[in-house]
């Protein structure tokens, strides 16, 4: 897949297209080492090193996801699953524009999970491996819709994903750390909410109170300046008001239970 079908295929803005195709010289070394599990976390820092600024960093990164394309047609992987899990790419640069006005790829420490084949999204939800624990971390794209009926679907996707090319990963225990699943926004939110449901089915065991990544997803900043938060919506409202009286959103940890 060359790269410009990549950009196309994934939603890719054309102003970030043109500054991809710019970059042309690229360490290949480099570029296999982001692809492999083994190596990619080392790899990636080595690149970032490299690289003159973090558009650089997106054009290498890109072209690593070339090679993870060829890598997907060894295993017999669906050619829409690369697709759905490269999205990242273009959801974080759009992110990015939403919330600073600019094109920017802040996000090269989380994506060599996408490029060496140990995150996937399989239809609304993303499935990280993590081998050294024996786990399968469930992540929750921004524009997911975490209705139960679409989590389950997007579970009993995973299963048969794992089942035909990871078997050896089949028993995995299914864990998720997410600001979704804070105690707080139980008591927040109406029974109807799709976040209440979502969280019930995990088994809770661990609360980061501290955590502030929630602002981001909330708000789309990060601040301290609490009385300067939005209130556009009922949730950023209600978060608003626990923080103004001195509470807590955070992370918390669980296992899933069941969707």
């Amino acid at each position: 897949m060359e790269i410009l079908e990549l950009c196309e295929r994934i939603g890719m803005p054309r102003e970030v297209t043109e500054q991809v195709l710019s970059h042309t010289a690229f360490d290949r070394q480099l570029l296999v080492g982001i692809t492999h599990r083994e190596t990619a976390a080392d790899t990636y820092r080595a690149l970032k090193a490299r690289c003159q600024n973090r558009m650089e960093l997106l054009a290498c990164s890109l072209q690593a996801a070339r090679l993870a394309y060829e890598a997907y047609r060894a295993l017999g992987i669906d050619e829409r699953v690369f697709i759905d899990t490269m999205k990242c790419f273009s959801r974080f640069i759009g992110e990015t524009y939403t919330n600073c006005g600019v094109y920017d790829f802040d996000r090269g420490w989380w994506t060599y999970r996408q490029l060496s084949l140990s995150l996937f999204r399989l239809g609304e939800l993303e499935y990280e491996y993590l081998d050294s624990e024996h786990k399968v971390s469930i992540h929750i794209p921004s524009d997911a819709d975490i209705s139960l009926d679409l989590c389950r679907e997007s579970y009993a996707r995973y299963l048969e994903f794992t089942e035909r090319f990871f078997p050896d990963k089949a028993g995995y225990t299914p864990v998720c750390e997410s600001w979704l699943l804070s105690p707080t926004l139980n008591e927040l939110l109406p029974p109807s909410s799709r976040i209440r449901a979502f969280a019930s089915c995990f088994c809770v065991t661990a609360w980061n109170r501290e955590a502030s990544d929630y602002l981001t997803w909330i708000y789309g900043k990060s601040t301290t300046d609490y009385s300067s938060l939005p209130e556009n919506t009922s949730l950023q409202k209600s978060v608003k008001q626990v923080l103004l009286n001195g509470g807590a959103i955070g992370s918390a940890y669980g296992e899933l239970t069941g969707f």
